[in-house]
């Protein structure tokens, strides 16, 4: 959680708490019922925009699977995780402080029985999950760096496919035209790598922030 959500959450805190309390004082019990009714309507409105935010917010999760149907049961996947900031404001859900594709590469993983190699857990050995000793530290970091790539994204990348010990089946492609950088030499190079050693097999819609690129059945050079 972020320092901006934190102190959102803390401030409904106090307001409530800081509320209640002041209600049971002797000298604003006659306040207590109108305060009671102010705090009923708030919640009750900031709910009800909750619940639309969040029906948009399923919206995108969905498009962002649909464009994932095309992965094979028990494939090997990586995610290219490039910012996205246009997308609060085009699905509707910007009142919520979360990003719905965060992490939900290893959601379709699990859907499909897949091998997630940039699922953040095992790369960075904090969890118990881990890779076994056949993938190197460099390895690793590189395919913990794919969550926010950099500039050497694409050699890092032909890299991995080179020299992972398991075949990359396919590469999920997370950016939209608000990407930072989409029309510098960096990115368009990612692009142009999977355009031209991997099959472009899925997309989210008409205004795709999800491009699925799948292996073609033969040896990177």
């Amino acid at each position: 959680m972020g320092g901006k959500d934190a102190k959102i959450r803390f401030a409904w805190g106090v307001f409530v708490l800081g509320g209640l309390l002041l209600a049971t004082t002797r000298r604003f019990r006659p306040f207590r019922v109108p305060f009671d009714v102010y705090v009923f309507v708030l919640l009750i409105s900031t709910l009800v925009s909750t619940q639309d935010s969040l029906w948009n917010y399923t919206d995108a999760v969905e498009d962002y699977l649909d464009a994932t149907k095309q992965i094979s049961k028990g494939a090997t996947l990586v995610r290219l995780r490039y910012p996205t900031p246009d997308i609060p404001e085009r699905y509707g859900f910007q009142e919520i402080a979360r990003d719905p594709l965060f992490h939900l590469d290893s959601y379709v993983a699990a859907q499909c029985a897949c091998l997630d190699l940039t699922d953040y857990q095992a790369p960075n050995n904090i969890f118990p999950v881990v890779f076994s000793e056949a993938v190197g530290e460099g390895q690793r970091g590189g395919l913990w760096s794919l969550e926010g790539p950099e500039q050497d994204a694409d050699q890092v990348l032909t890299w991995l496919r080179s020299t992972l010990p398991v075949p990359i089946d396919y590469v999920i492609l997370v950016a939209d035209r608000s990407t930072p950088g989409v029309d510098g030499p960096a990115f368009k190079g990612v692009v142009t790598r999977l355009t031209s050693e991997m099959r472009l097999v899925g997309t989210s819609g008409d205004r795709p922030f999800v491009h699925v690129y799948q292996r073609i059945r033969a040896a990177v050079p």
